[in-house]
């Protein structure tokens, strides 16, 4: 029995449709997904958080450019750029941005999680030595 994929014929052309069509809604998810995380951090953080949008059209909704958690001299940023979603972590120091590394979004997101639990615990501290 023949394959129905001809890779000289119009088969061709439809398995790439196919893959693009893929990775377009692979990517829409990612840039919603990116939205949402970065709508509950805002919600969870207000005082640490900093959310830069990108305007579309005029009478468009913003879109998420840059949210920025601010933790000391470690900040983490959650990027969209050129429709790509971008997940950083950035040392800071005397307002430059000195280093950054690219993540994934689940490791981005267990560093942030440790690095909430280390300035929680600093904070119980310094509560403790004031009482």
């Amino acid at each position: 029995m023949a394959s129905s994929f001809d890779p000289g014929g119009l088969d061709e052309d439809l398995a790439l449709d196919v893959f693009a069509a893929n990775l377009r809604l692979e990517h829409h998810g990612a840039l919603e997904q990116a939205e949402q995380l970065a709508a509950r951090l805002q919600q969870l953080l207000p005082h640490l958080t900093h959310r830069t949008d990108q305007r579309r059209w005029p009478f468009g909704r913003p879109a998420l450019a840059r949210l920025r958690i601010k933790l000391g001299g470690d900040h983490f940023d959650l990027l969209v750029q050129n429709g790509q979603v971008h997940y950083r972590t950035v040392h800071h120091v005397s307002g430059v941005d000195l280093a950054h590394q690219e993540l994934r979004q689940d490791e981005w997101i267990r560093l942030l999680l440790e690095a909430l639990a280390a300035q929680s615990a600093q904070v119980g501290q310094s509560a403790r030595s004031l009482l």
